[in-house]
């Protein structure tokens, strides 16, 4: 074989690695596109675990407080206003039946004289009540600065 002839055959050598009819796979498209999805689904768990986070507070355990007695069933006041007038409800059932607002705030006083300690009702209302009456409802069961009665009060939303 002469030099020149060798000369040739590394040159063609040479031109096929080029023209990429080699044997080699490149990877670095791929691992492009991995980086990519995993970089997505990092910032996919992490903003979706954010919205998750839920607050709560754990139950104290402590010698001070007082010794355990008879559980007492939860209040869950609500005050429905319809056009028949109000409807004072609670986890027991119907508690009172106002028809005027004054008659609303005694029923309401005589509730929280039971039950010092809850301060949470909920007022829902039929839908063709006017906003009018709902916020008077809601102020009745809030009370007064001098006798509030139940400061908590949330509205419910409407069901159909």
């Amino acid at each position: 074989m002469t030099i020149s002839r060798l000369r040739r055959k590394k040159r063609a050598l040479h031109d096929e690695s080029e023209d990429g009819d080699s044997s080699e796979l490149n990877l670095v498209p791929y691992l492009d596109i991995v980086t990519n999805i995993i970089l997505f689904l990092m910032m996919t768990v992490s903003f979706s675990a954010a919205l998750a986070d839920v607050k709560v507070e754990a139950p104290s355990i402590c010698c001070d407080e007082q010794a355990p007695g008879p559980a007492r069933a939860p209040l869950l006041l609500t005050v429905h206003v319809s056009r028949e007038g109000w409807v004072v409800l609670s986890s027991g059932g119907v508690l009172a039946r106002p028809s005027d607002r004054a008659a609303l705030v005694k029923a309401l006083a005589q509730i929280k004289a039971g039950h010092r300690d809850e301060t949470h009702v909920v007022v829902s209302a039929d839908p063709a009540i006017p906003y009018d009456d709902v916020i008077t409802t809601l102020d009745a069961a809030r009370g007064d600065a001098d006798a509030p009665l139940f400061p908590d009060a949330t509205l419910a939303a409407g069901l159909q």
